[in-house]
């Protein structure tokens, strides 16, 4: 195969340069390129015979590309492995597509562009391949002999980088987190959405290595920012990511003089395909100047894909999604002293988010998805659903955060992770449940050990990567669980053990048992009913009247015209009821009354208590089942004042008031 020859290139630097006319931060940056120019050494057998080498081609597109920046950006150009780095661009917060403004937690966004030289290879997964479509995932995921197959070498390439890394350099912890962008959105980094609160709470950096494949969307909406983004093939993306850690452990990269201490590779779904890609076949190759590892661990997620044993920690993460799909269950292999594999039960692919916090993301559907990815509609897959069953909730992320904390304990000697979790399945590879429809096996956390709802995934072929909740019906909660405190005691216990077992962290923890307390469908259904307070006329028949109450006089159409406003006449209330409502206002609530209770005689029905009955009772610390179910946010054991009732009067007669307004005539 015929080397790599460019064209000769004339390279004319004038002596004198006005800062205007080339847009460069000062004439020192041309200065460096003119002397790596003159000075480069030649390269193997690429240089050609007109004196300009590989290196001069190179650094004369970076100096194309630092002419883009504009006069007021600070730019430098580290090398290493014969890569430059240059940067950071301008305006990143205002300019920059698909990055995270993170001022808010004390960190820093930066992007720069990464230029160098990378082989173009034959694909071998989906991760490296033109089109998704044009892989059998089943038998790449199964691959265990790991040939390349070399088409082009040391093509050139421009990719972006996304540099997160904390504002106060005291702060870094020496831990860089490098991932490959999601084509999905045009370039996400799916692992930095779920875990930037622990990554900026532990003070770690982690580095965005744009895609090949979004490079013709970052061009299409910025073209004078990213003009410079280049490949010849998506398979230089090995390249890419080889050089993305070594540049990031010099003192002139990106990360400045901070002492890198573990640089980790993790992706997620396509991106985690990625991951695994790159350490069966690039890890060995991956090597720094003094011949040690580019990457110090690896963690794929969401992928099925085997990863062979390496000299380096890995540790994978499949969701209930991903386990058993693409083969993932001949994939699996025994732990090691330096391999783990995690499948968590209840968990889908397309997991829930962690609370917003205080970095904000940026818009989503701001670049088009590139051409040849799947993509999925999130709203017809709502509608395969079993009946009664919403967006899974569950919280993958914490566990993602505590996979993180295990994997730097690992690489600093403080201790191995807890074995590995495999969720159970049948002869025919399908999904072995409990008989509350969950998952058996794998890492259990509260939702699943101590149920409240069925967890699951859709089985329709294109939303198998959403996932359901079902909740519980009232009754099966008042099988399970005595009470209220009975189920959160039971969650703390199942918590108290995950931490003790590494599998989760302790404010992971806490977090988990704040979201049992904020369970809004187990305060709904599971709580013991109480015991009624008996109303003026209750007796056989009493639970049909104060259904008919709370339908006739809580939604008393009169009464909510009064209270938004509307004039009333003046009457006094005899007896104490009036003692309990003066004003023209509360008159609404008596008008109301009588007409409901004549309509009630009228039709046959018995008459319903007068609202001032409740009222009368100040202390009435309980209300009856069915008020309880109407107005949820009115919690079981809490007074329900006067003004309390207003309120509740006004939100319900949106929509059973209108009847009784006409009827009244008012």
């Amino acid at each position: 195969m015929q080397p790599f020859r460019p064209r000769a290139i004339r390279v004319v630097l004038p002596t004198r340069l006005k800062r205007d006319s080339i847009g460069l931060a000062s004439h020192a940056t041309w200065r460096l390129v003119a002397r790596e120019l003159r000075g480069g050494i030649k390269m193997r057998s690429e240089s050609v015979g007109t004196g300009v080498t590989r290196r001069g081609v190179l650094l004369a597109g970076l100096g194309a590309g630092a002419a883009m920046f504009g006069p007021a950006a600070k730019v430098h150009a580290a090398r290493s492995n014969g890569c430059r780095v240059v940067g950071p661009l301008p305006d990143t917060r205002e300019k920059g597509l698909l990055v995270w403004n993170v001022e808010p937690v004390g960190y820093r966004a930066e992007e720069y562009f990464l230029s160098g030289f990378a082989n173009v290879y034959a694909p071998v997964s989906m991760a490296d391949a033109a089109t998704i479509f044009s892989r059998d995932s089943t038998a790449d995921f199964a691959v265990r002999k790991f040939d390349l197959h070399l088409r082009n070498p040391s093509r050139p390439y421009t990719t972006r980088l996304v540099v997160y890394r904390p504002e106060d350099p005291s702060r870094f912890s020496g831990n860089v987190i490098v991932e490959t962008l999601h084509p999905a959105g045009g370039g996400r980094g799916i692992v930095w959405d779920a875990v930037h609160p622990f990554f900026t709470k532990n003070g770690d950096a982690d580095i965005g290595v744009q895609h090949p494949l979004t490079f013709a969307g970052l061009q299409a909406a910025e073209p004078s920012r990213y003009r410079a983004l280049q490949a010849s093939d998506p398979t230089q993306l090995w390249g890419m990511l080889i050089d993305a850690g070594s540049v990031i452990r010099r003192h002139d990269g990106p990360l400045g003089r901070g002492v890198v201490r573990h640089v980790l590779m993790t992706g997620y779904s396509f991106t985690g395909v990625a991951t695994a890609t790159f350490a069966n076949y690039h890890h060995e190759r991956a090597k720094l100047p003094n011949g040690a590892n580019v990457f110090d661990a690896y963690l794929p997620m969401a992928d099925a894909q085997y990863v062979r044993p390496l000299d380096v920690p890995v540790m994978r993460l499949n969701t209930q999604s991903d386990f058993n799909g693409f083969g993932g269950l001949n994939n699996r292999r025994p732990d090691d002293p330096r391999y783990r594999h995690y499948e968590v039960a209840g968990a889908c692919h397309v997991a829930v988010a962690p609370p917003p916090g205080a970095a904000l993301a940026p818009p989503v559907g701001s670049l088009p998805t590139p051409a040849g990815q799947p993509t999925f509609s999130a709203h017809k897959c709502d509608e395969e659903f079993p009946k009664g069953g919403k967006r899974n909730d569950f919280p993958l992320y914490l566990f993602q955060e505590s996979l993180f904390q295990n994997m730097y304990d690992w690489l600093d000697g403080s201790g191995s992770p807890p074995p590995s979790r495999y969720i159970e399945a049948t002869s025919r590879g399908e999904t072995k449940l409990d008989q509350w429809g969950n998952a058996m096996g794998g890492v259990r956390y509260p939702q699943i050990s101590v149920p409240i709802a069925r967890y699951g995934v859709d089985s329709a072929r294109d939303c198998i990567l959403f996932g359901f909740t079902v909740p519980f019906e009232a009754a099966l909660c008042r099988r399970l669980y005595r009470s209220r405190g009975h189920y959160l005691s039971l969650v703390e216990q199942a918590t108290a053990h995950l931490a003790r077992e590494r599998l989760i962290r302790n404010d992971g923890a806490d977090r988990l048992v704040a979201i049992a307390h904020a369970s809004a469908n187990f305060r709904a259904r599971v709580e013991r009913p109480s015991r009624r307070r008996r109303f003026r006329g209750d007796g056989p028949g009493a639970t049909e009247r104060v259904r008919r109450r709370n339908i006739g006089v809580r939604s008393g159409s009169d009464a909510h015209r009064r209270l938004d406003g509307d004039a009333a006449p003046a009457r006094e209330t005899p007896g104490r009821a009036g003692d309990r409502l003066r004003g023209s206002r509360e008159q609404g609530l008596l008008r109301h009354h009588r007409c409901a209770s004549s309509l009630a005689k009228r039709d046959g029905r018995s008459r319903g208590a007068f609202p001032g009955e409740i009222l009368r009772r100040p202390r009435l610390r309980r209300t009856d089942d069915s008020i309880s179910a109407r107005f949820a946010d009115d919690p079981v054991g809490r007074p329900l004042s006067t003004g309390r009732l207003r309120r509740q009067l006004r939100i319900h007669h949106e929509s059973r008031g209108a009847d009784l307004r006409q009827r009244c005539g008012v």
